[in-house]
């Protein structure tokens, strides 16, 4: 039994389309991931926040650097 050279063209045609498709993705994602280690790098040559002088939470502290300091509260301690 012969199938039709058309049903293989169609899903060639299909494969080919679906490869196109992951290609493109995956240097949208080459590009989002270069912008986000740009931002990451820009980030981290800033200066050293100290949230115990300035807790300005309108601040964007994302790939901040950041100090603390405090005393642990043992008595709300909890594990999972």
């Amino acid at each position: 039994m012969r199938h039709p050279n058309w049903i293989i063209t169609i899903i060639a045609l299909f494969t080919f389309g679906l490869t196109l498709s992951a290609a493109y993705w995956q240097f949208q994602r080459a590009d989002y991931k270069r912008t986000q280690e740009s931002q990451y790098l820009s980030m981290q040559a800033e200066e050293v926040v100290n949230l115990n002088d300035t807790l300005d939470l309108s601040s964007d502290f994302e790939f901040r650097r950041v100090t603390a300091e405090g005393v642990f509260d043992d008595s709300r301690r909890m594990v999972l």
